[in-house]
């Protein structure tokens, strides 16, 4: 992981409890914030490109939003909502194929606060997909050495390059886009994400092509998408993972491990560990006690919730499903997953 510092943004504001150190947070938005993307998120020379802006937040008073491509200013939004979303359709671009598209927007209150998303780019590629690089940008928003480059990569089953590149999409805007914390966009801009070309394998937790190494010395974390269902895991040690493509559950779910260093919270057969900091479950009962009475929390919240491995414990409720223990977008952290999350994000 790149560790630099995390420049948070006036307009969010967080109420934290330092806990060794770490900040356990929750965001409100204060003043005009918003988070932009673009679909499809790489797009051939001859399709158009919607720019989307959803407002987080207009401040104390009205507020409009501007939209811009490269420098050029192709759309104004009046009188934006909290809550809504507000779209513009460009392209085709053909003389931008081989190249890129960037575009920020900004948000500003009749007071005069402001807030700018962007600039972001992404690839206009010919029609067959082809670029001048088989990594491919779908949302590059700063150098490799400050941010977390998540490249995807596609297995054989899929019957077209289109699919997987839409399933990417779905990935980002719809999973990490929709999931709390990641989804704050101070933190996800933390992230860059690439599409690479070449085929991957998605036996044991996922084989990268051979030329990955020599294209991509600079990624952080490998993503291989599929399409048959079977069992996906996650290796920690290299930051590769397998997921389904069509489907979210095992992608979030891996993505836990692979991205943020989390352990499985789930009785299961499977291998458990505990992360070095701001671990999310423990090999032994009295670390857990230790540590919620240190933060201030209810030790007897603590419980064995798998026998396996020695037994290791955890304060995660039995009752309710954690991405840890099943997956699926707008389930939550819980609250030490959370605070390793946040820690994640901290190190940038």
């Amino acid at each position: 992981m790149k560790k630099i510092l995390l420049s948070l943004t006036p307009i969010v504001f967080f109420m934290c409890f330092i806990l060794f150190g770490v900040c356990s947070c929750k965001y409100d938005w204060q003043k005009p914030a918003i988070k932009v993307k673009h679909s499809p998120i790489i797009a051939t020379s001859s399709e158009q490109v919607t720019y989307t802006v959803t407002v987080l937040s207009t401040g104390d008073s009205p507020a409009s939003v501007e939209l811009f491509i490269g420098t050029a200013l192709v759309q104004t939004f009046n009188n934006v909502t909290k809550g809504q979303t507000y779209s513009f359709t460009g392209g085709p671009y053909p003389n931008h194929e081989k190249g890129t598209i960037a575009y920020r927007a900004t948000i500003t209150s009749d007071d005069n606060d402001s807030e700018t998303r962007g600039y972001y780019y992404f690839a206009i590629t010919d029609n067959n997909y082809d670029w001048i690089n088989p990594n491919i940008p779908a949302r590059y928003t700063g150098s490799h050495n400050i941010k977390e480059d998540i490249v995807f990569h596609h297995a054989s089953d899929y019957s077209s390059f289109s699919n997987f590149v839409d399933d990417v999409g779905d990935k980002v805007w719809d999973v990490y886009g929709e999931q709390e914390y990641i989804e704050a966009p101070d933190f996800f801009d933390n992230f860059n994400f690439y599409i690479y070309r070449n085929q991957a394998q998605a036996i044991g937790c996922g084989q990268v092509h051979g030329n990955c190494n020599t294209d991509m010395p600079w990624r952080d974390v490998d993503a291989i998408l599929h399409v048959a269902e079977f069992g996906d895991c996650a290796r920690i040690a290299d930051r590769t993972f397998t997921a389904e493509g069509p489907s979210t559950q095992s992608f979030l779910h891996e993505s836990g491990h692979a991205v943020f260093g989390l352990s499985d919270e789930y009785d299961g057969n499977t291998a458990y560990f505990m992360p070095a900091v701001e671990p999310n479950i423990w090999p032994h009962e009295t670390i857990g006690l230790a540590e919620q009475i240190t933060k201030g929390r209810d030790p007897k919240k603590v419980w064995r919730f798998t026998t396996n491995q020695g037994g290791w414990w955890g304060i995660h409720d039995k009752d309710v499903k954690t991405v840890m223990m099943q997956g699926w977008v707008g389930e939550p952290w819980g609250k030490e997953a959370s605070e390793r999350v946040i820690w994640y994000f901290s190190q940038f």
